[in-house]
């Protein structure tokens, strides 16, 4: 909400990273008082914690050992008054490289100013709204723990909307205060838009290089379901609603089937890493014909990979991608930054090509498929994100689901030919013609009178709370 910080990170991304914040308490709100020194990025604030320039760098010792090079640098940003689609299919989309694209007060239509409000987010979603929330347990995962195999998460009975927001208000109030904050602070994951949030649909415009979305046509509201799982069970159900405390944060991991998604930031600011595929092909363990990822850009060549550091993003590793560290959150609590991951263990990590961004409200990010992500949130954050599938412009994803089809459908859902087909065979308009949509349009239906004609009658299965919720909805 401080102009400074519009500035503090349209700066920082046009340059490789190297910032340097000394800081006790970690205050991204007096980032108002930093001091610009030359191409490189100083805030001097009046406070002497561990410096986040050692989120850009693994443990010296571990890392000069082994000789690791451990390239990261920034993702790039673009205006989104200068990238057509057809720019973005071709320089970020087909080629798998992650962007920051700035989208101004407005990333999701006029209805959603940035920063969003706490009470603009409870007047949106239904009363009785419950939210998934989830915290850190990378210790356990690194063990093995069943209970904790993704991204470095455990989940906990869901929280009634109302209160969790309550709780990141508080929290907010903190750590402007300087008060002790919860040392493993809470992450609202995947909140449901479709079955919690409904109103948001009336407000939201699904951005012009994601207005369509292949399987949210053919899949989830296919309209001959006759062979489909009922449509409340079924996956890829977008988009959903990200809120986290400060320090909340997801380790390194892939996204459901790996497909690609966008998020927009819509209040607080987070940091991302990403591995891209095509970047990190060297660090890919399978090459035989079930590997999951198609490592050219075009599907005729059917050359396809493993997982990018298998060992060390898979149940067997570690997840831990410590440049998301547990930040010290006041002078009396302090954590110790965990810089890097463990070396000597995993000594292939040395090899990875790491692209990351801090972002802000009006930044939407674009992850590529299969390049395995984390994030942090530095203060309490909502986003809202979705993954996306279109296979006329992403041939990478094409490939894959060609093969998924040919089988089954991702996680073992059975397809009849026909739904895979109507998702292949998807044809989004000419580049030229593409601008921003309702939820309802990118879903495929004319208005929400049409979607919700169709959503009541395919309620089968159904929790009670979220069936009374949508007829309430769709009545008004």
């Amino acid at each position: 909400e401080n102009p400074a910080h519009s500035a503090f990170f349209s700066l920082t991304s046009q340059v490789p990273l190297r910032i340097r914040f000394m800081c006790k308490p970690w205050r991204l709100a007096s980032v108002a008082s930093c001091a610009i020194v030359g191409i490189l990025v100083a805030a001097e604030l009046d406070c002497d914690s561990p410096s986040i320039d050692e989120l850009h760098k693994p443990d010296r010792h571990d890392a000069e050992a082994l000789g690791c090079s451990w390239d990261v640098e920034a993702i790039p940003r673009v205006k989104q008054e200068d990238l057509s689609v057809e720019a973005f299919v071709r320089t970020y989309l087909r080629p798998g490289r992650p962007v920051v694209i700035e989208m101004g007060k407005t990333p999701l239509g006029p209805d959603i100013p940035t920063p969003w409000q706490w009470n603009d987010i409870v007047n949106l979603c239904f009363d009785n709204a419950e939210i998934p929330v989830a915290r850190a347990e990378p210790e356990k995962n690194r063990e093995g723990d069943d209970g904790a195999q993704w991204a470095g998460l455990e989940f906990e009975p869901t929280w009634p909307l109302k209160d969790f927001l309550l709780e990141l208000r508080k929290e907010e109030l903190a750590a402007n205060s300087s008060r002790s904050i919860d040392d493993n602070p809470m992450y609202g994951f995947d909140f449901s838009v479709a079955y919690e949030c409904t109103k948001l649909f009336d407000s939201i415009h699904i951005p012009k290089y994601f207005s369509h979305c292949a399987l949210q046509r053919h899949y989830v509201h296919a309209r001959d379901n006759s062979e489909l799982l009922p449509m409340v069970e079924r996956p890829f159900q977008w988009p959903s609603l990200m809120a986290g405390q400060r320090g909340s944060r997801s380790e390194l991991h892939y996204d459901q089937a790996g497909l690609p998604f966008w998020m927009a930031i819509l209040r607080g600011h987070k940091l991302f890493r990403v591995l891209p595929m095509m970047e990190n092909i060297h660090l890919t363990s399978d090459t035989s014909a079930d590997a999951p990822w198609p490592t050219h850009e075009t599907a005729a060549t059917n050359q396809f990979s493993g997982n990018i550091l298998d060992e060390y993003i898979g149940p067997n590793g570690g997840y831990s991608f410590s440049g998301l560290p547990n930040l010290p959150f006041n002078a009396t609590t302090r954590h110790e930054l965990t810089v890097g991951p463990d070396f000597t263990r995993f000594p292939r990590v040395c090899q990875a090509k790491v692209r990351q961004a801090f972002v802000g409200p009006g930044d939407l990010v674009f992850i590529p498929p299969g390049a395995p992500h984390g994030a942090l949130n530095l203060d309490s954050t909502v986003a809202l994100t979705s993954n996306f599938l279109n296979p006329t412009d992403d041939w990478a994803s094409r490939a894959w689901f060609e093969r998924k089809c040919q089988r089954d459908m991702p996680d073992g859902i059975d397809t009849p030919s026909h739904v895979c087909n109507e998702i292949l065979d998807h044809q989004p308009p000419p580049f030229a013609q593409r601008g921003p949509s309702t939820f309802y349009e990118m879903a495929g239906f004319a208005s929400r009178a049409d979607w919700c004609s169709f959503k009541v009658k395919n309620l089968d299965g159904a929790d009670a709370r979220v069936a009374q919720n949508l007829r309430r909805f769709c009545r008004d």
